[in-house]
Parts: structure tokens; sequence; C-alpha cells
């Protein structure tokens, strides 16, 4: 009998390590998505309406009504406008399906899903990590060949009169 609390217990623990929640945050290309499962409607022929809520994690900040996201069928819920990536800064947010607690999420922070650039990712894209260009034999540096514009008398009564001021 011992050995069945333990194994139970054990499979509780894994659910909630790995994050098996039914309402989460995605954060993707910089937008701050609330996503969430579906809930049982407790009759075949009833809609299921959901609503969102979300603060700070701190303790002192109370529920905030998202208003855009009151009341309706979808699954997802924008929440970028109010989660800003700020660093140290967490944020929850909870479902209510028909009036009824549905779920909420873990401490989410925007900064920590944000995507890592490599340097030469963002200054060379179609580089492969072998450094060389994706479906392009090769790359030929570009020459241009730059003119200075002529000099009028005007820029050469400003460069002397600078020369003459450097010099004092």
């Amino acid at each position: 009998m011992c050995s069945v609390k333990v194994i139970i217990l054990l499979f509780c623990y894994a659910c909630l390590s790995t994050g098996a929640t039914r309402v989460s945050f995605e954060s993707k290309n910089f937008y701050n998505v609330l996503n969430w499962i579906a809930a049982e409607p407790s009759s075949t022929d009833q809609k299921v309406l959901y609503s969102v809520q979300y603060r700070r994690y701190d303790s002192e900040h109370r529920f905030q009504i998202k208003t855009e996201c009151q009341n309706i069928t979808a699954l997802h819920c924008d929440l970028t406008m109010e989660t800003p990536s700020l660093p140290d800064v967490h944020y929850v947010a909870r479902v209510f399906a028909n009036g009824r607690f549905h779920g909420r999420t873990t401490r989410f922070n925007p900064v920590a899903h944000m995507p890592r650039f490599r340097w030469g990712q963002m200054m060379f894209p179609w580089r492969t990590s072998s450094g060389r260009a994706r479906g392009v034999p090769s790359i030929r540096p570009l020459n241009i060949p730059l003119r200075s514009p002529p000099q009028s008398r005007m820029n050469r009564i400003t460069a002397a009169c600078l020369l003459s001021l450097c010099s004092n």
C-alpha cells in the first residue's frame, strides 16, 4: 500500500514539474500570448465563455481585467501590452470559464523568453554555421567608387576659417 502512495505522489510531482497546466504564456516574435486548453461545457448545448485576468507577480498588485478578453470563445488572449519586457518583472494570469476558475499560469518573465541572437546571425542571416552562404556558391565584395563632391568657393573659405581658428 505504501508503494502505491509513493508512485502516485511521484506521478503528481512529475505532472507539476513538466508544466502540464491548462493555462500558459507563449512568447513568440515579441508577442506575449496567453493560451489555455478548452473547458468542458456542463451541457452539450452550452457555449463556454472565457475571461482573463493578469497581474505582476508581486504580492502588492491586484489582478486586473483584460477588457478585450472578457466573455470570449477563443482559446488565447494577447497580453503583449500588459506584460512589457522588463528585467526582473514576472507576471501571472488566470482564466475563468463561464465564471468559474479554469486555471492559472506559473510566473512568466518576457525577457527570459526573448530569442537570443548571435552577432553573426544578426549581421549575416543568410550564412550557415559553416560560414558559407545558403544557395550561393560564393559571396563577392561589391566595390562602389565614391567621389567627393566638388568643392565650392564657400567650402574653401569655411575650411580656411576653421583652420585659422584651430591654429590659434
